[in-house]
């Protein structure tokens, strides 16, 4: 198995490499040859010839233009938005957790929701609900790079769970998305992916589903000139290393609940 699909892999690899470099000098060959008959047909082929061989690297270049400004373009998209900030007359005590299998029960044993709705890490495809037990112990913060080992303890302490068959489907409350299942996630860019997870936080439909806050890291394959010989793919330089905060931090600091800044000994 593994030997067919390197196989494929070669060939398509190869075929990139012959179309993308092959074919200007297949064009100037052909074309010229043509151009030297003088007559006012073969000139008009040959001319023709050349300029379909150069074809591919006209369209790369119509790439890189058009890609240049793309992550200026992209955070005047999501500055643009319209927003509601939660307030602490507004903020639900519910949310909706999609992508990430401990935000859901870690927010309800901070306190910042007194139900969620998630997905088990265990079980990616059954729905739980989280709801808070009254404990002098639970905490009262979000804790910032809080340990998994940590965080278990307080989800056993803190959260009773059920199964259920899905969120709420009518009501007021938010919904925390991330990675792909982030509604405004870029699907695809060019000759690429962005770099990063997404993440998102959204009023439930009864409210409008508008935008609450929004954090993406842009970093994508794009272009540069020439391109690689080997892989004929263009890309661009990575940009600076940024921190990726964790749903639960994110989702915290959007309705206004408190974050430390180390997690106490």
């Amino acid at each position: 198995m593994w030997t067919a699909l390197a196989f494929i892999a070669t060939v398509i690899l190869v075929g990139e490499n012959l179309i993308l470099y092959a074919a200007p000098v297949v064009g100037l060959v052909v074309g010229s040859r043509l151009v030297r008959r003088r007559t006012a047909v073969d000139v008009v082929v040959g001319v023709c010839a050349m300029a379909l061989g150069f074809l591919p690297f006209a369209y790369w270049g119509y790439l890189y233009l058009r890609e240049l400004d793309f992550p200026e373009r992209r955070a005047a998209e999501i500055a643009s938005w319209p927003r509601r900030p939660v307030t602490a007359e507004t903020k639900p005590d519910t949310i909706v957790v999609l992508g990430d299998s401990y935000a859901a029960p870690f927010l309800v044993a901070a306190g910042v929701f007194k139900v969620s709705y998630g997905k088990p890490f265990i079980s990616r495809r059954d729905w739980s609900v989280y709801r808070r037990k009254d404990s002098p112990q639970c905490p009262v913060a979000i804790i910032a790079d809080m340990s998994s080992r940590a965080m278990k303890k307080a989800i056993a302490d803190c959260v009773e769970s059920e199964k259920v068959e899905g969120p709420p489907a009518h009501g007021s409350y938010l919904i925390l998305s991330q990675g792909d299942e982030a509604p405004s996630a870029i699907k695809w860019v060019t000759w690429g992916k962005p770099w990063g997870s997404p993440i998102e936080l959204r009023w439930s439909p009864d409210e409008g589903g508008v935008l609450i806050d929004f954090w993406e890291y842009t970093n994508f394959t794009a272009l540069t000139i020439p391109p690689s010989l080997v892989f004929a793919r263009f890309n661009r330089e990575a940009h600076p290393s940024r921190t990726t905060p964790r749903p639960l931090e994110f989702a915290a600091k959007a309705v206004g609940w408190p974050v430390e800044a180390n997690e106490p000994e």
